[in-house]
C-alpha cells in the first residue's frame, strides 16, 4: 500500500513540477491536466488488470512477495484523484472550448464560438499573414494583431492572458520572502514587505541609465 501511495504521489509531484513553468498560460495548465487525467485512466484500467508497469515498486513487491496486493486500495487512490480533479477544476472544464480556441484560433471551429468573435475569427483564419506569426507564440501573435481590426478576440485573449497558468510565481515569491523577511529585518512594514517582493519577482527592468541621460543637463563654460 506504501509503495503505490509514494509512486502515485511521485506522479503527481512530476505534474507539479510542470504547472510550476515560468512562462506557462492557463492553456498549457490545461494541457498538463488532461494529460494527468488521461494517465489516471489508463492507470485505474491497468491496476484493475494487476498490470503495475508504470508502478515499478509496486511491480517488484508483487514479483517478490507471497500475499496479494491489495489492488483494491490502489483502485480507490486513483478514483479519489479522478474525484478530485473534476471538483477542483470544475470552473475550467467549463471554459474548455475557449481555452481551446484561445490556445490556437486558427484551428477553431468557428460555429462553436462565441458570437462576437464569429466574424473576427474568420477574418483571422483568412489572414496567411497573421497566420505566419503564430510561430512567435501565443503572447506575441495576440499583441501583434491590429485592435482597430480584431478589437473584440484581443479582448477576448487579454481575459486568458491574465490568468495565472503557473504557480511559478507564488513558489518564487515564497522563496524570495524567506531572504528578505529575516530576523534581521524586525522593523520591515508590509508595505515595504510588498515592495520588495515586486522588485524581487519582476521582469521589468528600470531602465536608469536612460532615464538619467534624458535628464542630463549640459554647462556652458564661462
Amino acid at each position: 500500500m506504501f509503495a503505490f501511495a509514494a509512486e502515485i504521489t511521485s506522479h503527481l509531484n512530476f505534474l507539479n513540477l510542470k504547472l510550476q513553468g515560468e512562462q506557462n498560460l492557463v492553456s498549457d495548465l490545461y494541457i498538463h491536466l488532461k494529460a494527468f487525467r488521461s494517465k489516471l485512466v489508463l492507470f485505474l484500467e491497468q491496476v484493475q488488470a494487476n498490470n503495475f508497469n508504470h508502478f515499478q515498486q509496486c511491480k517488484v513487491f508483487m514479483a517478490e512477495a507471497t500475499a496479494e496486493f491489495p489492488t483494491s486500495f490502489s483502485c480507490e487512490i486513483i478514483k479519489d484523484l479522478q474525484l478530485q480533479f473534476q471538483q477542483r477544476f470544475s470552473d475550467l472544464d467549463s471554459k474548455a472550448e475557449e481555452v481551446r480556441l484561445f490556445q490556437d484560433p486558427f484551428e477553431a471551429d468557428v460555429t462553436s464560438c462565441p458570437d462576437e468573435l464569429q466574424l473576427e475569427v474568420i477574418e483571422l483564419q483568412a489572414n496567411d499573414l497573421i497566420r505566419d506569426k503564430f510561430k512567435i507564440g501565443l503572447v506575441g501573435i495576440y499583441q501583434f494583431l491590429p485592435k482597430k481590426d480584431f478589437p473584440n478576440v484581443k479582448t477576448f485573449a487579454s481575459r486568458y492572458l491574465l490568468i495565472f497558468g503557473t504557480t511559478y510565481l507564488c513558489e518564487q515569491k515564497f522563496s524570495r520572502m524567506k531572504y528578505v523577511k529575516n530576523n534581521l529585518r524586525t522593523n520591515l512594514s508590509d508595505d515595504n514587505l510588498r515592495s520588495m517582493l515586486m522588485l524581487g519577482t519582476t521582469n521589468l527592468k528600470p531602465g536608469m541609465s536612460a532615464n538619467l541621460a534624458s535628464r542630463k543637463q549640459f554647462h556652458h563654460s564661462h
